[in-house]
């Protein structure tokens, strides 16, 4: 599927025009603000990155191609001598950007944007005159941008199937088992890594949910030294740790013949992690308040929102970030309202039943 990405010149103008989305405006400023050439294209990737998730100029054109084409723009491509492609943004300002395919490329990339107005008097002319001076066609910066945008697409794929199989794992303790290997995803540097799991007081039907911050659980993870590189291993770990707890001061390393990490949670925590609620809508870029309860809602979710740190949807219909720190998340009350839409113990009952079915 073609892909579009906007240049930095379209970052810059829509950053002056105040238009860019809010993380995508944050990332760009300090991309201005910083001197280090390396850490300015770092907040550039992440710039470009919060841009294609969120501008509507984007949007428009992405659905453009999986429609087939966007709309033709007959002037710009008449004076400019090659295919240019109009979108346009849908809400809030009535903005226009003109969009190309290279040749020499396989993706699509916004490389003009202005007011309709502006767009459509001066817009041939400036999209013309840029094309054939080059300063506006993709320049090396932004295909090495595009470029640390997939590989980071790609990482955070990864790190997502990890963490969707950590919650796969923790089920089978809650249906019974006494203990599990994580299933890493295959294709990847985590592929040959074995890591088993086991919970010394899993959750069940008997839990007090409202009860459940007081009560403690140790998930104790065992890497297999001989299955994983030292460098693999200690990603698995930050990966792994930093999503069950927050808190370092929670987790004890042990080293007999296998590094073994201990992690003490609350048992509202465990609840929070085993991810069994039911699915709601997708992230949106909101910033929510500091919770005051542990929401619960569905795996895909929860897991996603741990690598890009963004806020989903809880059961109770709340928008919440779950992962955060000792003092945003530790010793939290799991939420009354998520427990009366969709009762914990009745949770693990279908989860339960399901199991057996299977047997």
């Amino acid at each position: 599927m073609m892909r579009v990405w906007p240049t930095v010149g379209v970052l810059k103008t829509l950053y002056k025009a105040d238009i860019l989305s809010p993380r995508a405006k944050t990332e760009y400023a300090a991309a201005r603000a910083n001197s280090n050439l390396d850490q300015k294209e770092d907040h550039l990737v992440r710039a470009v990155e919060y841009a294609v998730s969120n501008e509507t100029l984007i949007e428009d054109a992405q659905k453009g191609f999986q429609r087939g084409t966007p709309d033709l723009h007959k002037s710009s491509t008449a004076k400019a001598g090659t295919t240019v492609y109009e979108v346009r943004s849908r809400t809030g300002a009535a903005w226009r950007g003109a969009v190309i395919c290279p040749d020499d490329d396989d993706d699509a990339w916004l490389i003009y944007a202005d007011r309709h107005d502006r767009f459509h008097s001066s817009g041939p002319n400036a999209i013309a005159e840029g094309l054939k001076s080059g300063s506006l066609a993709p320049s090396q910066l932004d295909q090495r941008i595009r470029n640390a945008c997939i590989q980071r697409e790609t990482r955070k794929s990864r790190q997502k199937e990890v963490l969707d199989a950590l919650v796969d794992a923790l089920q089978d303790i809650a249906k019974g088992a006494d203990s599990t290997q994580i299933s890493m995803p295959e294709n990847s540097e985590f592929a040959n890594a074995v890591i088993h799991l086991s919970v010394n007081e899993i959750v069940d039907e008997e839990t007090n949910p409202l009860k459940a911050h007081e009560m403690l659980s140790t998930i104790r993870l065992t890497f297999i030294d001989s299955s994983m590189s030292y460098q693999t291993r200690s990603e698995l770990i930050r990966l792994l740790a930093g999503f069950i707890q927050p808190d370092e001061s929670m987790v004890e390393s042990l080293y007999i013949k296998d590094l073994t990490l201990e992690i003490l949670v609350t048992q509202a925590m465990l609840i929070q992690l085993l991810g069994m609620g039911k699915e709601h809508a997708k992230d949106f870029e909101i910033t929510p308040p500091k919770p005051k309860v542990l929401h619960y809602g569905y795996k895909s979710l929860l897991t996603e929102a741990h690598v890009n740190g963004i806020a989903v949807q809880a059961v109770c219909g709340k928008w919440w970030i779950p992962i955060g720190d000792e003092e945003t998340h530790s010793n939290l009350p799991l939420c009354p309202l998520c427990n009366a839409e969709e009762p914990w113990a009745q949770a693990i009952t279908n989860v339960k039943k399901a199991a057996d079915l299977e047997k």
